[in-house]
């Protein structure tokens, strides 16, 4: 109950949205199998929503590159294991079965790639709006 607890007001601390809406509208998982990305390769979200990105793969870890610069919210706490690189949004190391997740507040197209040994993969993440 305390860790429910917890997780949902940290979600209720994101920056601040606009008035009617609440932080994080929506989410959206993104699966990284051998087979390519589930459900798709483009994700829909409103702005201030989270994009979740899951190793589904049996082996190897994967790396996801956004194309947007890193800018960190102190009141976000949605995002996981990204970081600056340059002018991207870089997740390394992402074992199989472990997530990576990263909140948009601004709209617009963010391409995205995905690496995995042997494999590369696209796709675009499209904020704003309702999905």
């Amino acid at each position: 109950m305390l860790l429910l607890a917890a997780l949902l007001a940290g979600l209720q601390s994101c920056a601040i949205a606009p008035l009617g809406e609440a932080p994080h509208f929506s989410s959206q998982t993104v699966n990284v199998t051998a087979a390519g990305l589930a459900p798709n390769a483009e994700v829909r979200i409103a702005a201030f929503g989270t994009v979740v990105f899951r190793n589904a793969r049996e082996v190897g870890a994967i790396e996801i590159d956004i194309g947007r610069p890193f800018a960190p919210s102190a009141q976000c706490s949605t995002t996981l294991r990204f970081a600056a690189r340059g002018d991207a949004s870089v997740a390394q190391t992402i074992e199989p079965r472990e997530l990576a997740s990263i909140c948009f507040h601004e709209s617009g197209r963010f391409p995205f790639t995905v690496r995995a040994e042997g494999q590369e993969l696209r796709g675009v993440v499209v904020v704003g709006g309702k999905p």
